[in-house]
């Protein structure tokens, strides 16, 4: 990544469901990623969803690093949305999301990240260990003009 890159700022990006949501499996949600600290030990900031499938109202406290071209961060929002079988949103308002993990790397001809993200969307006890279920997908973002 170029020395004159900025990496705090705004960014717009979407995610894309994985194999493990059936029926939207390819749908699309719009979101805006906002780095309000970018240090030595990584940065934080705030996420919000704009439009699209699965479309979270609350805003998501963001944290991870940078690593030359290579990113890796965590998003987590204050509340846990369930698709039922319908395609209808549930939310239960007193429990925070899974940890959602985002990982890519930085394309400077393209100027966008892209990269895999998944989150443990439940463990269960399978004889002296768990087995955890595993929820995935694709996402890109790039750095709005500020």
């Amino acid at each position: 990544m170029s020395n004159t890159f900025s990496f705090s700022g705004r960014w717009k990006g979407e995610f894309v469901y994985g194999l493990e949501y059936g029926e939207i499996e390819g749908e699309k949600a719009t979101f805006m990623l906002f780095i309000d600290k970018n240090g030595e030990a990584g940065f934080e900031g705030r996420a919000f969803d704009i439009d699209g499938v699965g479309v979270n109202e609350e805003v998501a406290t963001v944290r991870g690093f940078l690593d030359n071209d290579l990113i890796s961060f965590v998003k987590q929002y204050p509340t846990t949305q369930i698709f039922r079988e319908d395609g209808s949103l549930d939310t239960l308002s007193d429990k925070p999301s899974p940890e959602i993990h985002y990982t890519g790397e930085y394309n400077e001809r393209q100027q966008v990240f892209r990269g895999d993200w998944e989150m443990v969307w439940s463990e269960v006890k399978q004889g002296e260990g768990y087995l955890e279920y595993l929820c995935t997908g694709k996402w890109e973002m790039r750095k709005e003009e500020d």
